[in-house]
C-alpha cells in the first residue's frame, strides 16, 4: 500500500486513524514548511514519533541517563529494544517524546506526506500507543503549552536560582526539581535545561514554570547596564588622540609663560636702566657722556627705543611729561658736551 498526499487536503490525524485502521506497519513521513517528522507504526499502533535526527534522540537518551552507550549500540544492531536494556523511565520518556513531536508536526497544518511500509526506527523502542491517545494528548499540548508561556515566555530566556526564599516559608523539593536547581547553576535557558537533563523542551519548560511559581527561581536580565564606572572601559572609535594632545601641551602651554617672561624682562630692564641713569649725579653722567661718539650711539638707540615705546605710556600724562624733559635735558647735555669738546 502506498499512500502519499497533502496534509491541508488530509489533515495528520485522519491518514494515523487510517493507518491505525488498516493495522499497517511502517513508517508516516512528514514534510512540512519549516519542519519535518516521522510517525512510526507497528500493526497500526505508535511506537515513536520524532521531528530531530537519530544523532538528537541517541543524545537525549544518553543525557537522561536511561541507557548506556553500550547498550544503545545492541538497539542499533537489532538485538535488543529500549524496553529490553533501558531503565524503568524509559517508558514515559518514549511517550513525551512522541507526543510532543505528534503536537509539532501538526501545528502549521501544511506540508506532505507519504508511508513507507515496514520502516522501522533506528532505536526500536519497544513501546505501543493507542493511536486516538496520542492524538488527545497532542491536542491538549496546545493548551499546556499556553500556560507554560504564560510564565516561562521565552525558551532562550535564561533563569537562576533565587537567592533567597520567601521568608517563613519552608521549600521541599523532589529529587527532579533539585536536578533542574542544579543545572540552572549561574543561569541556563529551556533549551540548555532540556539538552543537559535529557528531556524534552515541553518538559523542561513545564518543570521550570513550576518552580517560577514557587519563586525558587527567576529570570536573568540580560538587559541590565553594568555597574562599572563609565571611565573603566573607552568606547571604541572615541579615544583621544594622545600623541597631538600631549605635543600641544608641551609645546603651546609653555610658549605663553615664556613670551610673557621676555617682555617682562625686557621692560623691567629697560625702565631699571632709564631710572638708574636719572638718578646718577650730573657730574657722573657728564663723564659718562663724556666718551663722545660711543655714547651718543648709545643714547640714540636708547631714545629711538623710547620713542618708539611712547606711544604704549600714553595713557600717563604725568608719567609721559616728566619723561620727555628728562629726555630733552639729556640731549640738551649731551649737545652741551660736544661743543665743548670742539672747542
Amino acid at each position: 500500500m502506498s499512500l502519499t498526499g497533502n496534509l491541508e487536503v488530509f489533515p495528520l490525524e485522519e491518514v494515523l486513524r487510517l493507518l491505525a485502521r488498516s493495522r499497517k506497519t511502517g513508517c508516516l513521513r512528514v514534510d512540512g514548511t519549516g519542519h519535518q517528522g516521522r510517525v512510526f507504526l507497528q500493526n497500526g499502533s505508535l511506537t515513536l514519533a520524532m521531528t530531530g535526527s537519530d544523532e538528537d534522540l541517541q543524545r537525549q537518551l544518553l543525557a537522561s541517563g536511561l541507557v548506556e552507550a553500550a547498550d544503545l549500540r545492541r538497539v542499533e544492531t537489532g538485538s535488543a529494544t529500549l524496553a529490553d536494556v533501558a531503565a524503568p523511565g524509559i517508558t514515559e520518556f518514549v511517550r513525551e517524546y512522541t507526543v510532543e513531536s505528534l503536537y509539532r508536526i501538526r501545528r502549521p497544518g501544511s506540508g506532505a506526506f507519504d508511508f513507507v511500509v515496514d520502516l522501522q526506527p533506528r532505536y526500536p523502542t519497544g513501546q505501543i500507543f493507542d493511536v486516538e491517545v496520542g492524538i488527545a494528548e497532542a491536542d491538549r499540548r496546545a493548551n499546556e503549552w499556553a500556560e507554560i508561556e504564560s510564565v516561562v515566555p521565552d525558551l532562550d530566556t535564561p533563569y537562576r536560582m533565587v537567592a533567597e526564599i520567601p521568608e517563613g516559608e519552608e521549600v521541599t523539593l523532589a529529587a527532579p526539581a533539585w536536578k533542574i536547581l542544579a543545572a540552572l547553576a549561574g543561569g541556563a535557558t529551556v533549551r540548555r535545561l532540556s539538552e543537559y537533563l535529557g528531556a524534552t523542551e515541553f518538559k523542561a519548560a513545564k518543570d521550570l514554570a513550576e518552580l517560577a511559581r514557587r519563586r525558587l527561581v527567576e529570570a536573568v536580565d540580560t538587559a541590565t547596564p553594568s555597574t562599572a564606572p563609565e571611565t573603566a572601559v573607552e568606547p571604541i572609535g572615541t579615544a583621544p588622540d594622545t600623541s597631538h594632545d600631549e605635543s600641544w601641551f608641551q609645546v603651546a602651554e609653555p610658549a605663553p609663560a615664556a613670551v610673557d617672561t621676555e617682555e617682562s624682562s625686557a621692560t623691567e630692564g629697560w625702565w631699571q636702566e632709564q631710572e638708574t641713569a636719572e638718578e646718577q649725579p650730573e657730574e657722573t653722567v657728564a663723564a659718562t657722556e663724556s666718551t663722545g661718539s660711543d655714547s651718543d650711539r648709545f643714547l640714540e638707540s636708547v631714545f629711538s627705543q623710547l620713542d618708539a615705546d611712547d606711544d604704549s605710556e600714553s595713557d600717563d600724562d604725568e608719567a609721559d611729561t616728566g619723561f620727555n624733559m628728562g629726555l630733552l635735558r639729556r640731549r640738551r647735555m649731551g649737545a652741551a658736551i660736544r661743543d665743548s669738546e670742539e672747542s
